[in-house]
């Protein structure tokens, strides 16, 4: 691998991702200031889960929780968590806990939450120094900037206990090494090529399915220069050792190495499959769950794509589809024909994959938010089309005659890039980052008042705000599910047991209706915040 040249424009995106870091920053660092006592309250329970274990990580090398109180049934646990023998273990994938948690022994526990965005900004040198390897210098300074903007990275990266973000950096620096190899043939490139992509689906082994193609099609394409034999091989074996502390850990919490905690997982199904029906029916059991475990639908898919790509960023979506249908109808240089290639497939196959599915985690199922799951699901297809867009507009650039003008258009292209980037990130909608924000004051706010008046020995049936009291209290996420309502009574004669509720009298009244099955009743209500009111739930008397 060739020695790193530390021109102007290298060093000019070195200060850029400084820049972005300190903007990458802001709301990690407003979480710890906020937090109380070392706890850190995040917006989602899948931010709260990684921070958890991945605390827990660091402190006891393990990947579990014992609850607050002996007394304790499989029902109680917040959303992101379920109960294995008794103690609280994820149900996500668990590479980012170990990795970060691993991180935090030797950085201390307060380097967890800023991981993601240090990370980040080094990812976009990376960036640059991969995509000035296949396009010119232009369109590779161009991206970097348009990346380090980009609303779904820039927020991704802010809410730094999501695994997304913490993939596909880890998959662009072994790209970029990949591609060095591929152009000097370096064997040292190979290794930390191969070794940060096994490193990257190690964090979200779902994206095996077309991160690993793309590898393979890869070696394929330039099977002339490369010794793909050595390749492959060299995947298998760092693969298999960098898999090796989630193996272990994944056996131990779930007694599958390939499996998580979710309900439903593919791969348990699969191999439950095996004892019934043989290697067959494993097979196609795992076809059938991990592929595409919500069936086929292109329509479904496509108005996905519509929503939260065209219409949702459309200042970056305008100059993707002109830049895609240049690459259709002219014959492009071979490196920038391969990208675009590498680039295209995965993606109809992630909007396809993804996009299928009916995913409901808004209030309203018709509001489009950056905070909706589609758009951290379609990440890759944000960053990898960045070139696509910034490739045409170089091309528009250099076809006017008069270079002025040509450097104007790009120019302007930036700034109301960067506008709309920004105004969507940090204050479009409720889920702008300045919006999480506020929430998150808002939830150390009801955490204390709750504390002055529910006993730590509690369990608080929390709905959607389990995130706010969870790993503090424990915590079951919904009261209408039925394995909670049958086992209440039990739980509210061993242990006190709250409902935190914003709903009104009206629905009150019909949640009293529906738990009288149950045999308990809602009392004493108290409020905690605005319209939000916790309620004992105790057993109805005979």
């Amino acid at each position: 691998m060739r020695a790193l040249k530390f021109d102007n424009n290298l060093v000019y995106i070195i200060l850029l991702s400084l820049l972005a870091l300190i903007v990458y920053l802001i709301f990690p660092f407003r979480q710890v200031q906020l937090a109380e006592g070392g706890r850190v309250i995040f917006n989602s329970p899948d931010e709260t889960a990684n921070f958890v274990f991945a605390n827990q990580f660091a402190k006891f090398g393990e990947l579990q929780l014992a609850p607050k109180a002996e007394y304790h049934v499989p029902e109680i646990h917040p959303r992101s968590v379920t109960v294995i023998s008794g103690n609280y273990v994820p149900t996500s994938f668990i590479g980012m806990p170990v990795l970060f948690g691993g991180i935090a022994k030797l950085a201390g526990i307060k380097s967890i939450i800023f991981l993601t965005p240090i990370l980040s900004a080094i990812t976009l040198v990376f960036f640059y120094l991969l995509l000035r390897k296949i396009f010119s210098e232009p369109i590779a300074i161009v991206s970097t900037i348009m990346l380090a903007a980009l609303p779904p990275y820039v927020y991704y990266t802010a809410r730094s206990m999501f695994h997304n973000v913490l993939f596909l950096d880890l998959l662009i620096i072994s790209l970029y090494f990949l591609v060095s190899y591929i152009k000097e043939l370096k064997l040292i490139s190979l290794f930390f090529g191969v070794l940060l992509l096994a490193a990257s689906i190690v964090i979200r082994p779902s994206e095996v399915l077309w991160v690993l193609p793309l590898f393979l099609a890869l070696l394929f394409v330039f099977k002339s220069r490369v010794r793909v034999n050595l390749a492959i091989f060299l995947f298998a074996v760092l693969g298999f050792l960098v898999y090796m502390p989630v193996f272990y850990y994944q056996t131990s919490l779930y007694e599958i190495p390939v499996a998580t905690g979710y309900p439903g997982d593919p791969i348990a199904e699969a191999v439950e499959a095996s004892h019934d029906g043989g290697i067959t029916a494993t097979a196609l059991a795992f076809i059938n769950q991990s592929i595409f475990p919500f069936g086929i639908h292109p329509k479904r898919a496509a108005l996905t794509f519509y929503h939260y790509f065209v219409d949702f960023f459309w200042w970056l979506a305008i100059p993707v589809i002109l830049g895609s249908w240049w690459f259709v109808r002219k014959q492009e240089n071979a490196a920038p024909r391969v990208y675009f290639h590498a680039w295209i497939w995965p993606s109809l196959f992630l909007i396809l994959f993804y996009g299928s599915w009916i995913i409901k985690d808004t209030v309203s199922p018709s509001l489009y938010t950056i905070g909706t799951s589609y758009v951290r699901y379609l990440l890759p297809v944000y960053v990898f089309s960045i070139p696509i867009a910034a490739f045409v507009l170089i091309k528009a650039s250099q076809v006017i005659p008069y270079r002025r003008i040509g450097t104007t258009l790009v120019i302007s292209f930036i700034m109301i890039y960067l506008t709309f980037s920004t105004i969507v990130t940090f204050t479009g909608g409720n889920e702008s980052l300045i919006s999480v924000d506020d929430a998150v004051g808002a939830f150390y706010t009801k955490a204390k008042l709750t504390r002055s008046v529910v006993e730590p020995s509690a369990v608080i049936v929390a709905e959607k705000t389990d995130k706010i009291f969870w790993p503090e209290y424990d915590v079951m996420s919904s009261i209408f599910d039925d394995a909670t309502r049958s086992s209440l009574r039990d739980i509210a004669t061993k242990r006190p047991v709250y409902y935190y509720t914003f709903l009104n009298q009206a629905d009150l009244a019909e949640v009293n209706s529906r738990l009288a099955s149950s045999t308990v009743q809602l009392v004493d209500p108290i409020n905690i915040f605005e319209n939000e009111n916790i309620y004992k739930i105790v057993p109805l008397e005979s």
